[in-house]
């Protein structure tokens, strides 16, 4: 072999290596770039990421809260025992409260019976038989109370009206007396 073609031989492999070169800097920078892309998609998910296990921990304690009250809620309307001692102080406070001497609401007697369980139900009452002496109004509104027991808004134990007894008054506008049978229910065994 002469010197022209070692020349010739030399030059292409320059220019095969040169050629390779830049073959591999445009892949290697390709890279660069593909990885600087990923390191700003992991920065970016690592931050989403911080940011919603932080919304998730108060979104957590919201619910959380929610669900303490709701069952502090529940437990005053559909309690998981009798409370009898609850329950007539619920009554007393109707009373007290709507008892006025133009108006009158007025218990003169409470019993309580056995508690009785429904077959094959999930809940337990407790039947209450009340005499009351009341106005027009006054025993309106415990009906209505009565009726709307067992919301959560308005913290009344679930009660139902079983049987009511009415004697008229002698007089317009007079008392009227009431002997009332009541259901009082409570959560069976939970």
């Amino acid at each position: 072999m002469n010197d022209r073609h070692k020349i010739y031989l030399a030059l292409l492999i320059m220019l095969g290596t040169l050629a390779y070169g830049v073959w591999q800097w445009n892949d290697m920078s390709a890279l660069n770039i593909q990885a600087d892309q990923l390191q700003t998609e992991v920065s970016s998910l690592t931050a989403e990421s911080t940011q919603l296990a932080s919304d998730y921990q108060d979104i957590k304690k919201d619910v959380n809260a929610a669900r303490a009250t709701s069952a502090q809620e529940l437990a005053v309307v559909f309690p998981t025992r009798e409370n009898l001692s609850d329950l007539t102080r619920l009554l007393d406070a109707f009373s007290v409260k709507n008892n006025f001497e133009n108006k009158p609401f007025f218990i003169s007697q409470v019993s309580y019976q056995e508690a009785v369980t429904p077959e094959g139900a999930l809940y337990q009452y407790v039947p209450v038989s009340m005499s009351v002496t009341a106005s027009k109004s006054n025993l309106s509104k415990f009906l209505e109370y009565v009726e709307s027991s067992g919301s959560l808004e308005g913290e009344v134990r679930l009660m139902s009206v079983e049987n009511l007894t009415l004697n008229y008054p002698k007089e317009y506008g007079g008392t009227y007396s009431v002997n009332i049978d009541l259901n009082a229910y409570f959560a069976q065994g939970l």
